[in-house]
């Protein structure tokens, strides 16, 4: 896997390589030297930027009742819970409400739509993160990316150092 994805970096074996340039490239994962608790974290942050993985605050009423309530609305829209906590000591607003930090798996941006309306309009106060458009990507030190499009600049002639391929070589 790493080795695969080396050669396609700037300084690699097939970086800008003419077969591959414009075209969608796969790098399998493989291989005995995997991290499982790395990559579950990859995969984790990566369902979080596609919004497939998200955590909100929803206050409820602190009554018998009130979380199982709250789970069923989140049920009924389809979402799975991930993980629940329930605050009572940080909410300062009234002593018969409680904060519950739920994460939820979605399907994406517009299952998350449904699931935030269908709360609000249930009388839940919803607290989500900062827009997409405000959050700064999570990358790999010195990569810009696995979104981002290859192009020719960031190809060097031979001798000559740019700022690009000095922070992908380290």
């Amino acid at each position: 896997g790493a080795a695969g994805l080396a050669a396609l970096l700037p300084g690699g074996s097939l970086y800008m390589d003419p077969r591959l340039v414009g075209k969608k490239v796969v790098v399998p994962l493989c291989g005995g030297n995997i991290d499982i608790t790395i990559l579950g974290r990859v995969i984790e942050r990566g369902l979080a930027a596609d919004q497939r993985l998200v955590k909100m605050y929803i206050t409820v009423s602190d009554r018998p009742g009130g979380l199982a309530l709250l789970t069923k609305t989140i049920a009924d829209t389809g979402a799975s819970i991930w993980d629940i906590s329930h605050e009572r000591a940080w909410l300062q607003e009234s002593v018969d409400q409680v904060r519950n930090g739920v994460t939820v798996e979605l399907t994406g941006p517009d299952h998350l739509k449904q699931l935030v309306d269908s709360l609000r309009e249930k009388g839940y106060t919803v607290e989500l993160p900062p827009d997409e458009k405000d959050r700064k990507p999570v990358v790999a030190p010195g990569f810009a990316g696995y979104r981002e499009k290859v192009t020719s600049d960031w190809v060097k002639p031979a001798g000559e150092s740019s700022s690009k391929s000095q922070e992908t070589s380290g």
